[in-house]
C-alpha cells in the first residue's frame, strides 16, 4: 500500500538503512560481532522524524533528561512495508537533520489498518559504526 497524500506531504526526510551482517559460525560456536560488516538494506526511504516528541528512558540516579542524547528516543515513522528493524543504523540523507545518524532500538510498531505506517524508536549515534559511510 502506498503512502497517502497526507503522508507524502509530511514524510519529508529521507534515510538510508544499514544492517549488521554477522559472520557464519559453526554448530558449537557462539555468535559474535567480531568480523561483522555493515550492508545497506534500504536507500532513500521516505520517513517522518518526530522532533521534540522524544520518549525518555529514566537513568538510574539522573532521571529522564530532555536533550539529544543516547538516552532519549525519537520516533521515526515509515511506510508499513519499509525494510527497517531493531539494530539498524539510519543515516539522514535529506531533511533538516541531514548527516545525522540514528540507531533503531526495539521492534517496529506497525499500524496497518488506518495509518499504513510503522514507527521505530531511535536514538542518536555520535558517530557511525565502523563500516557505515
Amino acid at each position: 500500500m502506498a503512502l497517502s497524500s497526507r503522508q507524502v506531504a509530511l514524510y519529508i526526510d529521507r534515510v538510508d538503512a544499514w544492517r549488521r551482517t554477522l559472520p557464519a559460525t559453526g554448530a558449537n560456536s557462539k555468535r559474535t560481532t567480531v568480523g561483522s560488516t555493515w550492508a545497506r538494506v534500504a536507500e532513500n526511504l521516505a520517513c517522518f522524524i518526530e522532533r521534540g516528541k522524544s520518549q525518555h528512558v529514566p537513568i538510574a540516579g539522573i532521571g529522564a533528561v530532555e536533550s539529544d542524547n543516547m538516552f532519549t528516543f525519537d520516533p521515526i515513522h515509515f511506510e508499513a512495508g519499509a525494510n527497517v528493524q531493531s539494530g539498524d543504523v539510519l543515516k539522514v540523507m535529506i531533511g533538516p537533520q541531514a548527516g545525522d545518524y540514528y540507531q533503531a532500538r526495539g521492534e517496529p510498531q506497525i499500524r496497518m489498518r488506518h495509518a499504513n505506517k510503522q514507527t521505530l524508536l531511535c536514538s542518536r549515534c555520535e558517530a557511525p559504526p565502523e563500516g557505515v559511510p
